[in-house]
């Protein structure tokens, strides 16, 4: 059975509604199953699912491998040829996709770089030439920037002395077998020493400082790009030609936020050991708890695909990337950084803010001002990702902060400011129409002339905004295709193919072909296939641009107002997932082109139950439950309700229940009724306006004290003995409210 995005959300959706009825029992069966209905249908638990396809940009015709040869120098200005050749075989070592051409067995590209990739790199290694690239999601954006840094960087170190020793580095936390305890290290007597990195061990000439620093609004984007930098850096592909290509050396990276370890000096620069003895100890075993943790989780990361290979199972190759290397390019530690300022820094703007004011990070920065001081072909790359983020107050505050940073290392003198590259991505930036005045303005209020020079002005950053181009859509025909025949044919052609089953072209997809409306070439299966990539990307086109669309939108655009337009859209997102499986099937790649897609799927955590209770008509527990329980939602702050008894609608209040029966009740802010003395009054929302909203209320009841918060049990088994009296508890005692 081939899966798809909707059936796995299904499932998704299905277990979260099981826990709720699991976890949150209702004792009456058929409110619980109301609640459920409730939550499977609109809006109420998730949202129609969104179809988002990712632009197909216009490749250069150039692949990275051919940088190395005389299409290079067009790109690569300044760069001698065993430069380019060296930065292309490290690239495609881990940056980019690669494979091994039969005819001369060298490493080529597997896709020609996009424009926008190349143009990014000519800006990234020149002089004075900002890059500010904008393109949709998956259009290697962060490659857009990755590559002119690492060019930049594989070019000064071919340059750099050899460090053979570098291989020699053991875990300074091993002090015998791998199984020591941190006791068999404390009695060493090694715990008041600074531990052993594996950069101790470099060449004494290997300069040391931050030669790019990748900035990012927030940690999540900062883990994110960890796992493609140790990708790029940190493979046993990628240290095998950086030892013939760079004497041996690498290009070290480290995360520096408030996950890594360990905060604090190891050794106070102006209190002696004898009073800081102990507090060395336990950050020592911090260090010590954590790298321990980092070794072994990416071991068996390790030993996890080296099992599914042997297994001759699916292998996600990329899963040691997702851990830290112990030993291998990645400085894990902040004493490490702070030691060895790592050539790549990547941290988040709150965190550089919190390092260009402490006294413990100051090494980092006076290293890296020595060396753009010192080396008159030193460079410094300044990297804003989703630059798009940045703005308003928080924008402005990142503004001021980047020119702090260049002034601490000295790229405000005019002697050094040409040094300074600055690089950013972002998802739009208009830069024709009306909306060009503002792009530039933003531009110059986010920089000013950082990265243009002296003589730089605003106009100049409209130079700088490098475009992806996307390739042009097919057409579709002008007619509506007929969702039945689609869904139809379409659940006939998969019926019998699964991720080991190949399909088979008969008359099923001879059929579906027509339905499709395409006339099948070569392979049959192949372009219907591409066919169904096509008219996806066609329903997301609205206004000439593409977007994320709603499921209903696309079918409504494909098949116009139809029962089974949906079900036909969801056969075509399964029938361009069989591209997916084409290698396993024929063992090549898809011979077809279409569109990659991303389905968009949002479940929300439910704040509540609420219900707009009537008064029961007739004697029986079905009766009252209907009345009762018969308007749910479970949106706060619904007011009134939808059904309404004598010309009047009932309000919405917070519907309850009992941890150990499961009965319900309700509850509301209180309040005092006008109908009668000593009546409590429930209320969906706080009686005072006029207090709000410095005396607001509390949302949550568990936080509202018995004077503010009321409850009411209503019996339900059968009528209380009053009209109006309906019992505070299940052990008989009434209490007089009212709804």
């Amino acid at each position: 059975m081939l899966s798809d995005p909707f059936s796995r959300f299904e499932r998704i959706r299905d277990l979260y509604l099981t826990y709720m009825e699991t976890a949150f029992r209702i004792g009456a069966d058929d409110v619980q199953a109301e609640r459920r209905r409730l939550l499977e249908r609109g809006d109420a638990l998730c949202t129609e699912p969104l179809l988002e396809p990712q632009p197909r940009y216009a490749p250069s015709g150039v692949r990275a491998d051919q940088l190395a040869g005389q299409a290079g120098e067009a790109w690569l200005t300044d760069f001698e040829s065993a430069d380019r050749s060296a930065f292309a075989r490290i690239a495609l070592a881990g940056l980019l996709p690669s494979q091994v051409d039969e005819a001369s067995g060298r490493t080529i590209g597997k896709f020609d770089l996009y424009e926008h990739q190349l143009e990014m790199l000519r800006r990234g290694t020149g002089v004075q030439t900002p890059g500010i690239v904008t393109s949709g999601t998956g259009s290697g954006k962060t490659e857009a920037f990755l590559l002119p840094i690492l060019a930049s960087i594989v070019r000064e170190a071919r340059r750099w002395p050899a460090s053979p020793d570098l291989s020699r580095w053991r875990p300074w936390w091993r002090v015998g077998g791998d199984e020591e305890s941190w006791e068999a290290l404390r009695r060493t007597g090694r715990p008041h020493e600074l531990p052993t990195f594996a950069r101790d061990l470099e060449a004494p000439g290997r300069p040391k400082a931050v030669r790019a620093l990748l900035l990012y609004p927030m940690n999540a984007l900062v883990e994110d790009q960890m796992v493609r930098l140790r990708r790029a850096l940190d493979s046993d592909a990628v240290h095998a030609v950086m030892d013939e290509e760079l004497h041996r050396n690498r290009i070290f990276f480290g995360r520096y936020t408030s996950a890594t370890p360990v905060t604090g000096w190891l050794r106070h620069p102006r209190l002696p050991l004898s009073r800081e003895r102990r507090r060395v100890e336990d950050r020592v075993r911090k260090l010590y708890l954590a790298s321990d943790e980092i070794e072994k989780t990416w071991s068996a990361a390790r030993r996890e695909v080296e099992r599914a290979r042997t297994a001759n199972e699916r292998v996600d190759e990329f899963l040691p990337f997702n851990f830290a290397r112990p030993g291998g390019s990645e400085a894990i530690s902040r004493w490490d950084m702070q030691r060895h300022a790592p050539d790549i820094l990547i941290t988040n703007t709150s965190m550089l803010s919190t390092m260009l004011a402490r006294e413990i990070d100051e090494p980092i920065w006076r290293s890296t001002r020595d060396w753009l001081q010192g080396d008159p072909e030193a460079y410094f790359y300044l990297v804003l990702d989703e630059l798009h983020l940045q703005r308003g107050t928080a924008g402005t505050e990142v503004s001021f902060l980047l020119k702090l940073l260049t002034r601490r290392l000295g790229l405000d003198d005019p002697t050094h400011r040409h040094k300074l590259r600055v690089l950013a991505s972002s998802a739009s930036l208009p830069i024709e129409g009306p909306q060009r005045a503002d792009s530039i303005s933003y531009l110059w209020d986010m920089f000013g002339s950082c990265g243009l020079g002296a003589e730089g002005a605003r106009e100049d950053w409209a130079e700088a905004i490098v475009r992806g181009r996307p390739e042009p859509l097919p057409g579709i025909g002008s007619t509506l295709l007929d969702p039945v025949a689609l869904a139809d044919g379409i659940t006939a052609a998969l019926a019998d193919v699964d991720e080991r089953t190949r399909p088979t072209f008969d008359d099923r997809w001879r059929r579906l072909a027509l339905a499709l409306e395409c006339v099948p070439a070569d392979d049959p299966v192949a372009a219907t296939i591409a066919r169904a990539g096509e008219l996806l990307e066609l329903g997301c086109v609205d206004g000439g641009e593409t977007r994320a669309t709603a499921v209903g939108d696309v079918a409504r655009a494909l098949f116009g107002n139809t029962e089974r337009g949906t079900e036909a859209v969801r056969g075509l997102i399964r029938l361009r997932a069989l591209s997916e499986y084409w290698p396993n099937w024929f063992g090549e790649p898809f011979p077809g082109k279409t569109p990659s897609f991303r389905v968009h799927m949002f479940l929300r955590a439910v704040e509540g139950l609420f219900a707009a209770p009537l008064p029961p008509q007739e004697d029986s527990p079905e009766e009252r439950r209907r009345a009762l329980f018969g308007d749910v939602v479970v949106e706060r702050g619904l007011r009134l309700g939808a059904r309404e008894r004598s010309g009047r609608r009932t309000r919405y209040l917070e519907l309850l229940y009992c941890e150990g029966c499961g009965v319900l009740f309700f509850g509301g802010i209180r309040g005092s009724s006008p109908d009668g003395v000593g009546a409590t009054e429930l209320l969906p929302h706080d009686p005072d306006p006029e207090s709000l909203p410095e005396k607001a209320k509390a949302q949550q009841f568990e936080s509202l004290s018995h004077d503010d918060f009321a409850v009411f049990m209503p019996w339900v088994d059968r009528f209380p003995p009053n009209g109006r009296e309906f019992p505070a508890s299940n052990h008989g005692e009434w209490l007089p409210a009212t709804l």
